[in-house]
Protein backbone atom coordinates (compact mmCIF):
# COMPACT_ATOMS: atom_id res chain seq x y z
CA UNK A 1 0.00 0.00 0.00
CA UNK A 2 1.17 3.20 -1.00
CA UNK A 3 2.29 5.07 2.22
CA UNK A 4 1.30 8.63 0.85
CA UNK A 5 -2.26 7.57 0.89
CA UNK A 6 -1.59 6.55 4.62
CA UNK A 7 -2.48 8.96 7.09
CA UNK A 8 0.15 9.60 10.48
CA UNK A 9 -2.04 9.13 13.52
CA UNK A 10 -0.04 11.43 15.10
CA UNK A 11 0.34 14.09 13.22
CA UNK A 12 -3.90 14.32 12.46
CA UNK A 13 -4.23 14.26 16.18
CA UNK A 14 -2.24 16.93 16.74
CA UNK A 15 -3.65 19.10 13.80
CA UNK A 16 -6.84 18.63 15.54
CA UNK A 17 -5.71 19.87 18.49
CA UNK A 18 -4.06 22.97 17.22
CA UNK A 19 -7.35 23.88 15.63
CA UNK A 20 -9.58 23.14 18.89
CA UNK A 21 -11.38 20.59 17.38
CA UNK A 22 -13.25 17.71 18.63
CA UNK A 23 -13.60 14.35 17.25
CA UNK A 24 -17.05 15.04 16.69
CA UNK A 25 -16.55 18.96 14.82
CA UNK A 26 -13.83 17.04 12.59
CA UNK A 27 -16.44 14.78 11.97
CA UNK A 28 -19.05 17.02 10.72
CA UNK A 29 -16.54 19.24 8.92
CA UNK A 30 -15.26 16.38 7.00
CA UNK A 31 -18.94 14.52 6.62
CA UNK A 32 -17.64 11.23 7.97
CA UNK A 33 -18.53 9.56 11.26
CA UNK A 34 -16.71 10.15 14.75
CA UNK A 35 -15.96 6.34 14.51
CA UNK A 36 -13.76 7.12 11.27
CA UNK A 37 -12.27 10.08 12.52
CA UNK A 38 -11.10 7.64 16.04
CA UNK A 39 -10.29 4.83 13.98
CA UNK A 40 -7.43 7.33 11.94
CA UNK A 41 -6.17 8.72 15.72
CA UNK A 42 -5.66 5.17 17.09
CA UNK A 43 -4.28 4.11 13.58
CA UNK A 44 -6.46 1.02 13.64
CA UNK A 45 -7.30 2.53 9.67
CA UNK A 46 -5.21 4.43 8.45
CA UNK A 47 -6.07 4.61 4.61
CA UNK A 48 -8.05 7.80 4.08
CA UNK A 49 -9.97 7.38 0.63
CA UNK A 50 -9.59 10.33 -1.91
CA UNK A 51 -13.07 11.96 -0.84
CA UNK A 52 -12.09 12.90 2.55
CA UNK A 53 -8.27 14.17 1.86
CA UNK A 54 -9.55 17.39 1.09
CA UNK A 55 -12.25 18.30 3.27
CA UNK A 56 -9.80 16.90 5.98
CA UNK A 57 -6.95 19.71 5.15
CA UNK A 58 -9.84 22.16 4.59
CA UNK A 59 -10.70 21.91 8.21
CA UNK A 60 -7.42 21.66 9.54
CA UNK A 61 -5.89 24.16 7.05
CA UNK A 62 -2.83 21.72 6.23
CA UNK A 63 -1.61 20.16 3.03
CA UNK A 64 -2.24 16.38 2.64
CA UNK A 65 1.40 15.61 3.05
CA UNK A 66 1.92 16.62 6.45
CA UNK A 67 -1.48 14.52 7.55
CA UNK A 68 0.41 11.75 5.88
CA UNK A 69 3.76 12.21 7.15
CA UNK A 70 5.56 12.52 4.12
CA UNK A 71 6.49 16.69 5.07
CA UNK A 72 7.24 17.64 8.19
CA UNK A 73 4.56 20.12 9.70
CA UNK A 74 6.55 21.46 13.00
CA UNK A 75 2.94 23.10 14.23
CA UNK A 76 1.24 20.03 13.59
CA UNK A 77 3.61 17.36 14.84
CA UNK A 78 4.82 17.64 18.34
CA UNK A 79 9.05 16.09 18.57
CA UNK A 80 8.95 14.59 21.94
CA UNK A 81 11.49 16.29 23.95
CA UNK A 82 14.35 14.72 25.97
CA UNK A 83 13.39 14.17 29.53
CA UNK A 84 9.94 13.85 28.84
CA UNK A 85 7.49 11.12 29.20
CA UNK A 86 4.12 11.04 28.07
CA UNK A 87 1.74 8.25 28.73
CA UNK A 88 -1.90 7.62 29.97
CA UNK A 89 -2.67 5.82 33.25
CA UNK A 90 -5.63 5.35 35.49
CA UNK A 91 -6.14 7.60 38.65
CA UNK A 92 -5.21 4.80 41.24
CA UNK A 93 -1.98 4.14 39.45
CA UNK A 94 -1.43 7.70 39.39
CA UNK A 95 -2.28 8.24 43.22
CA UNK A 96 0.80 5.42 44.11
CA UNK A 97 3.34 6.87 41.76
CA UNK A 98 2.96 10.54 43.26
CA UNK A 99 3.60 8.59 46.79
CA UNK A 100 6.06 7.20 45.74
CA UNK A 101 7.58 11.11 44.48
CA UNK A 102 6.32 12.41 47.35
CA UNK A 103 8.58 9.53 49.91
CA UNK A 104 11.77 10.11 48.09
CA UNK A 105 11.57 13.97 47.05
CA UNK A 106 11.57 13.47 43.16
CA UNK A 107 9.53 14.19 40.27
CA UNK A 108 6.49 11.63 38.89
CA UNK A 109 8.55 11.83 35.49
CA UNK A 110 11.37 10.60 37.32
CA UNK A 111 9.09 7.61 39.44
CA UNK A 112 8.03 6.77 35.73
CA UNK A 113 11.53 7.31 33.67
CA UNK A 114 13.04 4.64 36.54
CA UNK A 115 10.09 1.69 36.44
CA UNK A 116 11.71 0.06 33.25
CA UNK A 117 14.77 -0.01 34.84
CA UNK A 118 13.62 -1.24 38.33
CA UNK A 119 11.54 -3.76 36.73
CA UNK A 120 14.26 -5.46 34.39
CA UNK A 121 16.82 -5.23 37.74
CA UNK A 122 14.32 -7.53 39.98
CA UNK A 123 13.37 -9.64 37.11
CA UNK A 124 16.45 -10.54 36.24
CA UNK A 125 17.92 -10.77 40.14
CA UNK A 126 14.90 -13.03 40.75
CA UNK A 127 15.79 -15.30 37.73
CA UNK A 128 19.24 -15.02 39.69
CA UNK A 129 17.63 -15.89 42.90
CA UNK A 130 15.63 -18.92 41.71
CA UNK A 131 18.80 -20.32 39.65
CA UNK A 132 20.83 -20.39 42.98
CA UNK A 133 17.98 -21.89 44.86
CA UNK A 134 17.37 -24.92 42.18
CA UNK A 135 21.26 -25.41 42.35
CA UNK A 136 20.75 -25.82 46.28
CA UNK A 137 17.57 -27.82 46.48
CA UNK A 138 19.04 -30.03 43.49
CA UNK A 139 22.29 -30.41 45.35
CA UNK A 140 20.42 -30.77 48.68
CA UNK A 141 18.55 -33.93 47.28
CA UNK A 142 21.66 -35.55 45.67
CA UNK A 143 23.63 -35.44 49.27
CA UNK A 144 20.20 -36.88 50.43
CA UNK A 145 20.59 -39.67 47.83
CA UNK A 146 24.38 -40.31 48.70
CA UNK A 147 23.94 -40.66 52.31
CA UNK A 148 21.07 -42.79 52.22
CA UNK A 149 22.87 -45.26 49.77
CA UNK A 150 25.79 -45.23 51.96
CA UNK A 151 23.81 -46.10 54.86
CA UNK A 152 21.92 -48.74 52.98
CA UNK A 153 24.34 -50.61 51.08
CA UNK A 154 22.72 -53.71 50.73
CA UNK A 155 19.60 -52.79 49.25
CA UNK A 156 21.98 -50.36 46.60
CA UNK A 157 20.07 -49.30 43.25
CA UNK A 158 16.62 -49.59 45.17
CA UNK A 159 17.05 -46.55 47.52
CA UNK A 160 15.57 -43.41 45.51
CA UNK A 161 15.08 -40.45 47.19
CA UNK A 162 13.54 -38.16 44.03
CA UNK A 163 10.15 -39.18 43.06
CA UNK A 164 8.36 -38.71 39.38
CA UNK A 165 6.74 -35.41 41.44
CA UNK A 166 10.25 -33.81 42.51
CA UNK A 167 12.04 -34.67 39.11
CA UNK A 168 9.36 -33.26 36.79
CA UNK A 169 8.98 -30.03 39.25
CA UNK A 170 12.65 -29.46 38.84
CA UNK A 171 12.73 -29.98 35.06
CA UNK A 172 9.78 -27.33 34.83
CA UNK A 173 11.73 -24.68 36.66
CA UNK A 174 14.62 -25.42 34.73
CA UNK A 175 12.93 -24.81 31.56
CA UNK A 176 10.80 -22.18 33.13
CA UNK A 177 14.47 -20.58 33.74
CA UNK A 178 15.71 -21.17 30.71
CA UNK A 179 12.87 -19.19 28.76
CA UNK A 180 13.22 -16.30 31.61
CA UNK A 181 9.55 -16.63 32.57
CA UNK A 182 9.85 -14.36 35.49
CA UNK A 183 5.72 -14.41 37.11
CA UNK A 184 6.05 -18.54 36.25
CA UNK A 185 3.32 -18.70 33.66
CA UNK A 186 4.82 -22.00 32.61
CA UNK A 187 4.76 -23.57 35.54
CA UNK A 188 2.28 -26.42 36.70
CA UNK A 189 0.07 -25.45 39.78
CA UNK A 190 1.05 -28.58 40.97
CA UNK A 191 4.98 -27.97 40.82
CA UNK A 192 6.25 -29.14 43.66
CA UNK A 193 8.79 -25.98 44.34
CA UNK A 194 6.53 -23.51 44.98
CA UNK A 195 3.13 -23.04 47.20
CA UNK A 196 0.72 -22.10 44.63
CA UNK A 197 -1.98 -23.86 46.92
CA UNK A 198 -2.23 -21.48 49.92
CA UNK A 199 -6.21 -20.71 49.89
CA UNK A 200 -4.93 -17.33 51.20
CA UNK A 201 -2.26 -16.27 48.92
CA UNK A 202 -0.38 -18.61 46.79
CA UNK A 203 2.99 -17.99 46.47
CA UNK A 204 4.77 -17.82 43.33
CA UNK A 205 8.70 -17.32 42.04
CA UNK A 206 8.45 -13.34 41.43
CA UNK A 207 6.03 -12.86 44.80
CA UNK A 208 8.37 -15.02 46.82
CA UNK A 209 11.89 -13.02 45.64
CA UNK A 210 9.72 -9.57 46.20
CA UNK A 211 8.74 -10.85 49.60
CA UNK A 212 12.75 -12.31 50.33
CA UNK A 213 13.33 -8.70 49.57
CA UNK A 214 11.37 -7.00 51.81
CA UNK A 215 13.09 -8.55 54.75
CA UNK A 216 15.66 -6.00 54.44
CA UNK A 217 13.53 -2.74 54.23
CA UNK A 218 11.52 -1.05 56.60
CA UNK A 219 8.48 -2.26 57.36
CA UNK A 220 6.74 1.66 56.48
CA UNK A 221 8.13 1.22 53.40
CA UNK A 222 6.11 -1.96 51.87
CA UNK A 223 3.28 -3.66 54.38
CA UNK A 224 1.94 -6.30 52.04
CA UNK A 225 2.31 -7.31 48.88
CA UNK A 226 -0.66 -10.16 46.98
CA UNK A 227 -0.76 -12.02 44.26
CA UNK A 228 -3.08 -13.40 41.51
CA UNK A 229 -2.80 -16.99 41.79
CA UNK A 230 0.91 -16.58 42.84
CA UNK A 231 2.06 -15.06 39.59
CA UNK A 232 1.50 -11.26 39.35
CA UNK A 233 1.28 -8.69 41.93
CA UNK A 234 -2.37 -7.75 42.35
CA UNK A 235 -2.08 -5.75 45.53
CA UNK A 236 0.34 -3.70 47.74
CA UNK A 237 0.35 -1.09 50.61
CA UNK A 238 3.50 0.96 50.28
CA UNK A 239 5.16 4.23 51.90
CA UNK A 240 2.83 4.13 55.06
CA UNK A 241 4.69 6.58 56.70
CA UNK A 242 4.91 9.03 54.12
CA UNK A 243 0.94 8.77 53.06
CA UNK A 244 0.43 9.61 56.90
CA UNK A 245 2.61 12.56 56.36
CA UNK A 246 1.43 13.98 53.54
CA UNK A 247 -2.21 13.61 53.71
CA UNK A 248 -2.79 12.03 57.17
CA UNK A 249 -4.29 9.01 56.34
CA UNK A 250 -2.85 5.52 57.52
CA UNK A 251 -3.55 1.65 56.34
CA UNK A 252 -3.27 1.23 60.24
CA UNK A 253 -6.38 3.30 61.20
CA UNK A 254 -9.87 1.32 60.32
CA UNK A 255 -11.23 5.08 60.04
CA UNK A 256 -9.43 5.98 56.93
CA UNK A 257 -9.88 2.91 54.74
CA UNK A 258 -13.02 4.05 52.80
CA UNK A 259 -10.95 6.58 51.88
CA UNK A 260 -7.80 5.16 51.17
CA UNK A 261 -9.95 2.26 48.91
CA UNK A 262 -11.32 5.23 47.09
CA UNK A 263 -8.26 6.70 46.62
CA UNK A 264 -5.66 3.87 45.67
CA UNK A 265 -8.08 0.93 44.79
CA UNK A 266 -10.58 2.72 43.03
CA UNK A 267 -8.81 5.98 41.68
CA UNK A 268 -11.92 7.71 42.21
CA UNK A 269 -10.36 10.52 44.46
CA UNK A 270 -6.72 12.40 43.65
CA UNK A 271 -4.04 12.52 45.67
CA UNK A 272 -2.58 15.66 44.57
CA UNK A 273 -6.41 16.99 45.68
CA UNK A 274 -5.90 15.99 48.88
CA UNK A 275 -2.71 17.30 49.01
CA UNK A 276 -3.07 20.52 48.31
CA UNK A 277 -6.79 20.88 49.98
CA UNK A 278 -4.95 19.57 53.36
CA UNK A 279 -2.49 23.08 52.72
CA UNK A 280 -5.52 24.88 52.59
CA UNK A 281 -7.70 24.14 55.08
CA UNK A 282 -7.67 22.77 59.33
CA UNK A 283 -7.58 19.33 60.14
CA UNK A 284 -11.31 19.38 61.13
CA UNK A 285 -12.12 21.04 57.82
CA UNK A 286 -10.05 18.43 56.24
CA UNK A 287 -11.26 15.68 57.36
CA UNK A 288 -15.06 17.01 55.96
CA UNK A 289 -13.87 17.65 52.55
CA UNK A 290 -12.56 14.27 52.47
CA UNK A 291 -15.87 12.65 53.68
CA UNK A 292 -17.38 14.77 51.06
CA UNK A 293 -15.38 13.17 48.44
CA UNK A 294 -16.35 9.56 49.63
CA UNK A 295 -20.06 10.86 49.60
CA UNK A 296 -19.85 12.04 46.20
CA UNK A 297 -17.72 9.01 44.83
CA UNK A 298 -19.90 6.31 46.14
CA UNK A 299 -23.06 8.42 44.93
CA UNK A 300 -21.66 8.53 41.61
CA UNK A 301 -20.77 5.06 41.11
CA UNK A 302 -24.49 3.88 42.46
CA UNK A 303 -26.13 6.26 39.85
CA UNK A 304 -23.39 4.10 37.23
CA UNK A 305 -24.71 0.87 38.74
Amino acid sequence: MNEENMINPMALKAARKRMNMTQEKLAEAVKCTKDTVSRWERGTSRNVRSRYRDSLCTALRVEWEQLSGTKEDKGAIPRPQPGRTKVTIDMNLRNSLQLVAERYSISLHDVIHLAPLLLVIAAEKSLVWRRNRLVNIDSELTEMEEKLTHLCERLGETVAVRGTDIENSLLEEGESLKNRDVFGHSISGSNALWDWNDPEDPHGPFIDFVRELMKDIPNEAVIDIRSVNGKMVYDYKIASDTLNKSIGLSWYEEKDWEILYWIFDEGEIDLRQCLRTRQERDESGYREWLSEQVRKTSENRQIIA
